[in-house]
């Protein structure tokens, strides 16, 4: 029912419901293709946002690390082993001093060249210590304790605390046992303690983009901020399932991009928060926008087409006015009056118009056309006759020489008529636009065996074809031209031998080239597009040679053709034709 109504319905209404398809379609499309364009904007902006906050964690991280490094450096510095060897062991107080001005002076230079120690410990031999830096820390009972824990514990490896200092401050500390590398003896010689600025390290860590306003900042240590120290709030910014990438979370009514990054060979996590909430509120107005945009032109769309596609109606009408019209005046030269002059008008309304105008002006002319073409083709079906009798009595005349020559003993004119008679009637008689390669050679060898007659021993032909191309289908008469050539220009003007040699191989799995050769002329490589340029006036051999070459690529297409080089006073004309002949 619908279909029929649909058949049945005015064009307009017809052109209409297409119009509104394809535009809810395009404008589908389109707002598809926003969102998901703005989609992948907005995962480009989260995934940079999170490499330049991944990059600040990184950089803490890598801070933690070099600070680790540099402890394993003190601890097997050769210097302080051994000024520590004799500060724990020698009697000598003389060189016990000098051990100790040894290890300050080493210690110190440490200290000095990196900005985030504040303070250096080094315990040896019991209640025995060495304080130096920046400024000097001194710790609870409690804090040395738990530093000393935590470097035994490791055995030889570094370890990272946050402890609470004397003033309630937090105070960052790596803490390692130093022991003898010499001999591999690993006994212990001490405890060494940096004392590190946790503030300056993550300062310097974060970049520009993590210190903007509104950035929350934490370094935590399971559920505890280590940093701010003893801030509550770091719990609602960890995730649960470990997640190490980024996400959008609310969080105090503010929507905020948090990235979190364990520092790697410690307990603690970086989490920066920056506030995201205008960015996010800027994405939902463009999507909004582009939404209001999008239906207002669609709207207009609709209307205007709706317009145009009445205004292209109204002329449709008036072509059926005018079909009724002839209807009832059939024969008549002159079309009905009309308000619009569809003569100046060019696009498809306007030459409909007028085609129509015309032909009803052109009937009468046709009909009379018809009849005179009815008798051109009487008279060429009596011509096409005529040629069948021809050949015929070309045929039969041919013979009647060939007798007469045998009769009289004159060998060569049997032979010449022979071949020319095989000529005539192949080329004549052959109606299809190709043959197989071995009928072509046929036609070739009866043409040379009538210029052997004429030339004697100065006429050499060879042949080189592989038995598996001889049915390899290629146009008629494109040899025997290419031979003719080769006597007219190395043989007529010169009283020298010349060789003709025609060979067949197969080049891959789809093509074979026939070749040509001969001796005592040369072929311009360039000939075919100086030919078709103009560059050269083509005589009869040009004319054969642009014959052949469009030939081949109106049957095979543009890949096949002729081709032509020079060797050693040979002159070569290749010929590529496909093996199947399509």
């Amino acid at each position: 029912m619908l279909k029929r109504w649909f058949r049945d319905t005015k064009l307009q209404t017809k052109f209409t419901l297409l119009i509104f398809a394809c535009v809810g379609i395009l404008c589908g499309a389109f707002i598809w293709a926003s969102f998901r364009l703005a989609d992948t904007y907005n995962e480009m902006i989260y995934k940079r946002t999170a490499d330049a906050l991944t990059f600040s964690a990184e950089n803490l991280a890598s801070l933690f690390q070099t600070n680790a490094e540099l402890s394993q450096q003190i601890a097997t510095n050769e210097t302080i082993q051994q000024a520590l060897v004799t500060a724990r062991e020698s009697e000598d107080q003389i060189a016990r001093k000098a051990a100790l001005t040894t290890l300050s002076r080493q210690l110190t230079g440490y200290s000095n060249h990196n900005r985030y120690i504040e303070c250096i410990h080094l315990d040896y031999g019991g209640a025995s210590s060495l304080i130096l830096g920046k400024r000097t820390i001194t710790d609870t009972e409690k804090n040395q304790e738990e530093i000393h824990a935590a470097a035994n514990s490791q055995q030889g490896a570094y370890s990272f605390l946050v402890l609470e200092d004397m003033d309630g401050q937090p105070q960052l500390v790596c803490t390692r046992t130093i022991r003898r590398v010499r001999n591999m003896d690993l006994s212990e010689l001490g405890i060494l303690t940096l004392y590190l600025d946790l503030d300056k390290m993550v300062k310097d860590s974060v970049t520009s983009f993590a210190r903007i306003d509104n950035t929350a900042l934490y370094l935590a240590h399971g559920q505890q901020a280590i940093y701010p120290y003893g801030d509550a709030g770091v719990e609602q910014y960890l995730s649960n399932s470990g997640d190490t990438s980024y996400r959008l979370e609310r969080i105090g009514g503010v929507m905020r991009f948090i990235v979190q990054k364990p520092i790697s060979s410690t307990p603690y996590t970086c989490i920066l928060a920056p506030a995201y909430s205008e960015i996010f509120r800027t994405l939902v107005r463009n999507n909004i926008l582009c939404a209001v945009i999008v239906l207002a032109v669609v709207a207009l769309t609709v209307a205007f087409s709706h317009l145009f596609v009445r205004n292209l109606l109204r002329h449709l009408g008036t072509l059926i006015e005018k079909i009724n019209y002839y209807k009832g005046n059939a024969g008549q030269n002159h079309t009905p009056a009309s308000s619009y002059d569809y003569t100046q008008r060019h696009d498809e309304l306007g030459m409909l118009h007028n085609e129509f105008d015309d032909m009803v002006c052109k009937i009468n002319t046709l009909i009379e056309d018809n009849y005179i073409k009815q008798l051109l083709i009487k008279d060429t079906q009596l011509k096409a006759l005529q040629q069948q009798i021809n050949p015929h009595f070309l045929y039969n005349t041919l013979n009647a020489i060939n007798w007469e020559a045998e009769a009289l003993n004159a060998p060569t004119i049997p032979a010449i008529v022979e071949s020319l008679s095989a000529l005539l009637r192949s080329t004549l008689s052959e109606k299809s636009e190709t043959l197989p390669l071995q009928n072509e050679l046929e036609l070739l060898h009866h043409y040379l065996r009538i210029q052997q007659i004429r030339y004697g021993d100065r006429l050499v032909y060879h042949t080189d074809i592989m038995p598996s191309l001889l049915p390899v289908p290629v146009p008629k008469m494109i040899l025997q031209p290419l031979v003719e050539n080769a006597i007219r220009y190395s043989l007529e003007p010169y009283a020298d031998t010349c060789t003709i040699l025609v060979s067949a191989q197969q080049k891959n799995e789809t093509c074979a080239v026939i070749s040509v050769s001969n001796t005592g002329s040369e072929i311009d490589p360039d000939i075919l597009k100086k030919l078709e340029s103009g560059e050269i006036t083509p005589n009869g051999f040009g004319i054969g040679l642009l014959n052949i070459h469009s030939r081949i690529q109106l049957l095979f297409g543009d890949a096949y053709g002729l081709s032509f080089s020079n060797s050693d006073n040979i002159a070569t004309v290749e010929i590529l034709v496909p093996l199947s002949g399509h």
